[in-house]
């Protein structure tokens, strides 16, 4: 992937959960719905905010490879990482 895509599905949206669901703005707002509480709610704000944060330094217009060579990239794999076993340990 070249960067193109995210240019032309990600320019108008400041992060890409925001353009498919409440997550991206109000996580909170899913407990009950797809999240079981505070908890998985606070670890996909955690999430959103460093992939909001990568976004907001490097743009949308880098390689997947380019994105994941930068440090920050460490923080949404941490978070990510966070949000997956909480997420699976409410199964």
């Amino acid at each position: 992937m070249n960067g193109t895509w995210q240019q032309k599905n990600l320019s108008s949206c400041p992060s890409l959960l925001d353009h498919y669901t409440c997550l991206g703005e109000d996580p909170d707002a899913a407990i009950g719905w797809f999240l079981i509480g505070e908890a998985e709610a606070k670890s996909i704000r955690d999430l959103v905010h460093h992939l909001n944060s990568l976004f907001t330094k490097y743009g949308l217009n880098l390689t997947d490879k380019e994105y994941i060579e930068k440090a920050e990239w460490a923080d949404v794999v941490a978070a990510a990482e966070i949000s997956k076993n909480l997420l699976l340990s409410s199964e």
